[in-house]
């Protein structure tokens, strides 16, 4: 999935069957960025199959990984994972940079034109 540095989405969980059935999600479940500098995580307290992820600002990409551990008895016995890559938001700003001032090519001095020509004596 793909974010401007500027947007979340929500991020549910859902459990299913082997044949697509869907399944209560059981046990609890825990939210992880592999990089929270690029996505960060609201969770909800009353909530824990769903998720906010939101670009902090920087480009990149971020793995979110929400593990459960359904028979409590502290494994994740079920693991999913989403990559998220966050790309540049809309354009804020025009920042024009100076560099160093140079001469122009072929602009070089013009050379001194020669005196009067010399007299003979």
């Amino acid at each position: 999935m793909q974010l401007t540095s500027d947007q979340q989405t929500k991020l549910n969980l859902s459990g299913q069957d082997f044949y697509g059935n869907e399944v209560e999600i059981t046990g609890r479940t825990v939210w992880s960025s592999s990089d929270p500098t690029i996505v960060q995580l609201v969770q909800s307290a009353a909530d824990d199959t769903m998720v906010i992820a939101q670009a902090v600002g920087p480009t990149g990409s971020a793995a979110v990984t929400a593990t459960n551990d359904v028979n409590h008895d502290g494994t994740g016995d079920f693991i999913g994972s989403i990559a998220i890559d966050v790309v540049a938001g809309v354009m804020t700003d025009i920042v024009i940079e100076a560099e160093d001032a140079t001469d122009k090519p072929g602009d070089a001095p013009a050379p001194t034109p020669p005196g009067p020509p010399a007299t003979p004596q």
